[in-house]
């Protein structure tokens, strides 16, 4: 499970970093970003995939954390914001 959620992260990294430059590229404008543009482009398309892979880290996240005492990593707490930022970073990518 520890080699899924390493995989899982980097694919999640390199979705979202290419969201982050898109978003950049449309805040700052001009043509510098023109040649660039359909990477970032299909780099933010993963997000919702990036998403719909995270089911396995949230179903086996007992055996990920096992110290789920604390208020961080308590199951609901962690479900409910795993889920928040994941349809967050959906709707972006959308957009």
């Amino acid at each position: 499970m520890s080699s899924y959620l390493f995989a899982w992260l980097l694919f999640l990294g390199l979705a979202l970093g290419g969201m982050a430059n898109l978003m950049m590229l449309n805040l700052t404008g001009g043509r510098w970003g023109v040649p660039v543009r359909p990477a970032f482009e299909a780099q933010a398309r993963l997000v919702p995939v990036a998403a719909l892979l995270a089911i396995p880290v949230l179903v086996g996240m007992r055996s990920l954390y096992p110290i789920g005492l604390t208020p961080w990593f308590d199951p609901a707490f962690f479900l409910a914001r795993s889920v928040f930022f994941l349809l967050l970073w959906t709707f972006l990518a959308w957009l």
